[in-house]
């Protein structure tokens, strides 16, 4: 499954990005790897905590989860898609790093769903494999575009230059 859409976000959602995400004081944290034990740096707004960290419990980290949940349902309801439990939720922002993709990863290893939006036109390609990691899709980011896959394995393209802010979200 694949899908996408670039029409279900309002007005006032995508001005809440533009001056607030997009702006000068969102907070962003420093990882040190974006996947395990890849060395692969990057910044990281935890919305809403994996369950192997929480132990289901305390998920929610930010004062920013509720809107963000809002774009996600506004996503799914588009695509009828039902949220039965949402996973993980965070604000992912890449760069270049002097290497030219992630490692190839599935997010959890249990079944799961994701949903990327992309807050901002960017560089890096989210690149979506078959389980043979072949090429199956190439998704260029753009502002406001929400894309929906099933459990994939999948990398991203750094950016040669600026920054690349998505939504991501993990749920069934």
């Amino acid at each position: 499954m694949f899908l996408e859409s670039n029409s279900f976000l309002n007005k006032n959602q995508k001005n809440y990005i533009d001056n607030v995400v997009l702006g000068d004081n969102f907070s962003f944290y420093w990882y040190d790897h974006q996947t395990k034990n890849d060395k692969n740096p990057f910044f990281s707004h935890v919305l809403y905590k994996r369950p192997e960290i929480s132990n289901n419990q305390n998920q929610i980290n930010s004062e920013h989860f509720e809107i963000f949940l809002d774009f996600l349902k506004n996503f799914l309801n588009k695509k009828k898609i039902k949220l039965n439990k949402l996973f993980r939720a965070s604000v992912n922002c890449t760069f270049n790093i002097n290497k030219k993709k992630s490692n190839i990863h599935i997010d959890h290893e249990f079944d799961h769903k994701q949903v990327i939006i992309y807050l901002n036109d960017s560089e890096g390609e989210t690149v979506i494999l078959n389980n043979k990691n072949k090429i199956i899709k190439k998704v260029k980011p753009e502002k406001f575009k929400g894309i929906c896959f099933d459990k994939k394995p999948h990398y991203i393209i750094y950016p040669k230059k600026g920054r690349r802010v998505i939504a991501v979200y993990t749920f069934i």
